[in-house]
C-alpha cells in the first residue's frame, strides 16, 4: 500500500474515532487500532495527535471544495436556482456525510482553545461566504456589498444551524421544508435590498 493510501486509511480511522469519542476523547492508540496498525507506525505519518487532526480537517475541507467546484461548472438561470444548490449540498452533507459534519462542529467547539482549529474553521466558512456573495452579485448586482455580506452570513448560519439541530435530533425537522423556508426568506430580503440599493 502506498503512502497516500496509508494516510487515507489513517484519516478515515481518525474520523471514525473522532465521531465516536469527540476531539477531546480521541487518542492516537484508538486511531491506530481502528486503522489496523501499530501506534509506532501511526507516528511515522503523524507525529502528534494535533498534526493528525489538522490533516483530517484539511482532508474534509478539500472534499467539500471538490464538490463545490463540480457545482460551479454548471450554468444557473437565476438566484433561486443558484441558492438552492448551496442548500442541496448542505442537505447531502447532513444526510450522507454526517460524520464530516459532526467533525466540523467539534472543530468549531475546540476552536475556543485551539487557535489553529479556530482559524481553519474561519477560513473554510470564508470560502463558503465568498461563493454565496459571488452568486448574489451575479444575479442581484444592485445589492450593496454590505447587504450582500449580511445575507451571506445569515445563509451560512441557517445551514450550520440545520446541522446542529438535525444531527442532534434527526427526526426534529424536514430538511426540504426547512431549507425551502430559509431560501424564501433570503430571496425576499434580497429583493428588498435590491430596491434599497439601486446602482446609479
Amino acid at each position: 500500500m502506498g503512502k497516500n493510501a496509508v494516510e487515507q486509511v489513517i484519516l478515515d480511522a481518525a474520523l471514525e474515532v473522532l465521531v465516536e469519542k469527540s476531539i477531546s476523547g480521541t487518542r492516537m492508540h484508538l486511531i491506530a487500532e481502528k486503522a489496523g496498525m501499530a501506534q509506532s507506525n501511526l507516528h511515522y505519518y503523524y507525529k502528534t495527535k494535533h498534526d493528525l487532526l489538522v490533516a483530517l480537517y484539511q482532508s474534509i475541507h478539500k472534499r467539500f471544495e471538490e464538490d463545490r467546484k463540480r457545482v460551479r461548472r454548471k450554468n444557473y438561470e437565476d438566484i433561486d436556482s443558484r441558492l438552492q444548490v448551496f442548500f442541496d449540498q448542505k442537505k447531502d452533507i447532513i444526510l450522507n456525510q454526517s460524520a464530516t459534519d459532526f467533525a466540523r462542529i467539534d472543530y468549531w467547539s475546540q476552536g475556543r482553545s485551539d487557535p489553529e482549529f479556530k482559524e481553519m474553521f474561519y477560513e473554510a466558512n470564508q470560502v463558503w461566504y465568498q461563493e454565496i456573495q459571488n452568486a448574489i452579485h451575479q444575479f442581484a448586482p444592485n445589492v450593496s456589498q454590505e447587504h450582500c455580506g449580511m445575507i451571506s452570513r445569515i445563509m451560512i448560519s441557517m445551514m450550520n444551524g440545520a446541522s446542529v439541530q438535525y444531527l442532534n435530533h434527526p427526526g426534529l425537522m424536514d430538511l426540504d421544508e426547512y431549507f425551502g423556508l430559509c431560501k424564501a426568506m433570503l430571496l425576499a430580503q434580497i429583493e428588498e435590498f435590491e430596491k434599497m440599493d439601486p446602482k446609479a
